[in-house]
């Protein structure tokens, strides 16, 4: 099991954090094409019968979330948005997600069944354990696909036991941990903060099991299921 830990300062500024992981094992990815549209189809009739861009902002999750990112991350929150939020809002705009692999797929779009947000990282470039923890002053982070950037003082941070900064939490992942077509031995992590209910984040990793074993039941991947994990600050 991969243990996470809460560092002294998350204590300190009250900031009341919950995880819940799914550690997967002997991951691999047949490399053919494949169609998920029977399963985002009936994602994308969901999501836009039930909310616009204007009332995405009113469900109870989204609202939590965003009260998180004012209060305690100090970050504007439409500006800067939880990926869950992120995912929802280009489903409305855009009536899809991009197609990325499987694996990666079939979390992104749980997330945005869920609204819960979620990172996935590759085993092989973490040396556990894993700490929540606040950025400090001057920290680098490469987010995926994007430029090296340095990050605001007091953010909420991922990092394994290097202090390898592995996502920039609950928002965006790094460049040097991300999912490949390679990757072996995975690690998901949804986010909860205070005032989701724990069942949220049980509902986003089993939808995301729930695709994944779709995509295995039409021969595209295998995996080793390492099972489920919850850590609170």
């Amino acid at each position: 099991m991969i243990d996470i830990n809460f560092s002294s300062k998350i204590l300190s500024n009250n900031i009341r954090l919950f995880v819940m992981t799914w550690e997967i094992y002997g991951f691999k990815y047949n490399g053919s094409k494949y169609d998920f549209s029977p399963i985002t189809q009936l994602l994308v009739e969901q999501i836009t019968q039930k909310y616009t861009l204007d009332t995405i902002k009113s469900h109870p999750i989204i609202r939590t979330l965003r009260q998180f990112y004012w209060q305690k991350l100090h970050i504007d929150p439409t500006k800067i948005r939880p990926s869950s939020e992120a995912l929802v809002r280009r489903v409305l705009r855009k009536h899809s997600l991009p197609t990325i692999s499987p694996f990666v797929d079939a979390y992104n779009w749980a997330s945005a069944y869920s609204f819960i947000p979620m990172g996935a990282y590759d085993l092989e470039h973490i040396i556990p354990p894993l700490e929540l923890r606040l950025s400090v002053e001057g920290e680098s982070f490469t987010p995926i696909g994007k430029a090296k950037t340095i990050l605001p003082n007091k953010t909420l941070v991922l990092v394994d036991s290097e202090q390898k900064i592995i996502s920039q939490f609950p928002y965006r992942d790094s460049q040097l941990t991300k999912i490949t077509p390679h990757s072996q031995s995975l690690i998901l992590i949804a986010c909860g903060v205070e005032n989701i209910p724990q069942k949220q984040l049980i509902s986003a990793l089993a939808k995301t099991k729930e695709y994944l074993n779709w995509f295995a039941q039409q021969g595209l991947l295998q995996y080793k299921d390492g099972g489920f994990n919850f850590f609170k600050s």
